[in-house]
């Protein structure tokens, strides 16, 4: 299916409310978190996505931000703390939290009015780590209903590979030096003694009893080499399944990690589901 969104402008504009960019901060304690939301033209309030970027984020999506806003979305994405110029420091575990603290803002009913944000019609779409932290995110909000994980970087399934495997523990350290140069207060061997100990809670995996009544879409890449799917898509899908998961969805593109050369495939698949879950999309 053809969607306008990805490649026509609105025929008519509404004036009196129109489309527009905002700066946002969030505050996580006395440390700031920069932040921008895209938001739609009309009246709304309007359904909600928290886009995430991944580990340390390079690719930041903003093509689909803008696809999704021209589809009738409020898109929100922010910098974790330690990365992109957000105070505070990198961690794992700060990037959960900082999830769930956006999550906790957006849904509170005066923020939900300052931003013309429909709180009971919010997704969360992540990629790569942001996968991951959309799934766990998700598994503790009652309200968040619709999940997208794209390429999802299991954290669990990576230490426990990452154990087992010398090829694969080499190949591990060296991303991890790669992606930490834009990232403050962390290092390689931190991240690594952060999935150790958090190896069974930081697994997808073990949230499967939590997610089964939630609307998810899994998106992977089958020629990914980060997000390898036999480690992270496939063994996901498995205990969504036999945890009793209705309304689990599946997409496998002919990609890698960060879906360079299927852009609209990677939209297309996003706002057909999302068309499909009953949200108007244009």
């Amino acid at each position: 299916m053809e969607y306008n969104s990805i490649c026509k402008d609105p025929e008519i504009r509404d004036r009196e409310n129109p489309s527009g960019v905002m700066n946002i901060i969030l505050h996580q304690g006395h440390e700031r978190l920069h932040g921008i939301m895209y938001s739609p033209q009309g009246q709304g309030p309007h359904p909600t996505i928290l886009l995430l970027h991944g580990f340390p984020g390079y690719e930041k999506n903003l093509d689909l931000a803008q696809i999704l806003r021209r589809a009738g979305f409020n898109v929100i994405q922010f910098h974790y703390r330690g990365s992109w110029g957000s105070e505070g420091e990198y961690s794992f575990a700060n990037v959960l939290s900082d999830v769930s603290m956006a999550v906790r803002h957006f849904s509170h009913e005066d923020n939900a009015g300052k931003y013309n944000i429909d709180p009971e019609r919010m997704v969360i779409i992540g990629h790569s780590l942001g996968g991951f932290a959309s799934l766990v995110t998700a598994s503790h909000f009652n309200h968040i209903d619709h999940v997208v994980s794209i390429a999802c970087y299991n954290l669990g399934a990576v230490i426990r590979k990452f154990d087992q495997d010398k090829h694969f523990r080499q190949k591990t350290l060296d991303m991890f030096e790669e992606c930490t140069c834009p990232l403050k207060g962390t290092g390689v061997y931190d991240l690594v003694e952060e999935m150790k100990i958090h190896r069974e809670v930081w697994d997808v995996v073990n949230h499967s009893c939590e997610l089964r009544g939630k609307h998810i879409l899994l998106l992977s890449g089958s020629e990914d080499d980060i997000s390898e799917p036999e480690i992270h898509h496939q063994p996901i899908a498995l205990a969504l399944q036999k945890a009793g998961c209705e309304n689990l969805s599946e997409v496998l593109l002919p990609d890698g990690h960060s879906f360079h050369d299927t852009r609209i495939a990677l939209a297309s698949s996003i706002l057909e589901w999302l068309e499909k879950e009953g949200f108007k999309v244009s």
